[in-house]
């Protein structure tokens, strides 16, 4: 029963606080404004939660890792750059809109490192061989950081026309990763 109530006031606690996020800043949001919504005290969010930052990163993560989920990133991330950064760019609009709620305002300019941790992370654990390899690490980062924040810098222009032009850049990175001394080719 208990770790029932604890699912259910975790839930009350992120419906709260996405309906705030929605509306105002993180850093105009109190405990005791969430609290209040939530319908609990100030002292059961802190029971669950160390401050509203805490509670932010926390929401953050898990819904980049359930839109990330389907984004695979393996080495064929790398062989394939163009079909990575179109699957990133592209994500289903139910976790877009996720995205930008929890990641507005001051919290925007983080998005793009969390994106590369999380990846970065699953590419190093289906390929440990690649673990400190700058080469990659690099490439990875350019690939996601320079993707994204191209994209989302010129979508207001043409969003289709936007990614079309970043897609067919982040095809050239194909030959740059295949043609790199410290990556051993593997069978495509």
């Amino acid at each position: 029963m208990s770790d029932l109530r604890t699912k259910r006031t975790r839930a009350s606690i992120k419906r709260a606080f996405m309906t705030l996020r929605a509306k105002k800043g993180l850093e105009k949001i109190s405990v005791k404004e969430l609290a209040e919504l939530a319908e609990i005290n100030k002292a059961t969010f802190y029971l669950h939660y160390r401050d509203i930052y805490d509670l932010s990163d926390q929401i953050e993560n898990e819904i980049l890792e359930e839109a990330l989920q389907t984004l695979e990133c393996n080495e064929d991330a790398l062989r394939d750059p163009a079909s990575f950064v179109r699957n990133l760019l592209a994500l289903p609009k139910l976790y877009t809109e996720a995205i930008e709620t929890v990641f507005s305002g001051v919290r925007e300019s983080i998005l793009p490192d969390k994106i590369e941790s999380v990846m970065k992370a699953r590419l190093l654990a289906e390929n440990p061989e690649l673990k400190d390899n700058l080469y990659v690490e690099v490439l990875l980062s350019y690939m996601i950081q320079g993707s994204y924040r191209s994209f989302v810098k010129h979508q207001q222009q043409d969003r289709v026309a936007a990614l079309s032009t970043v897609v067919d850049i982040s095809h050239n990175l194909r030959e740059i990763y295949h043609s790199h001394p410290s990556i051993t080719p593997t069978a495509e």
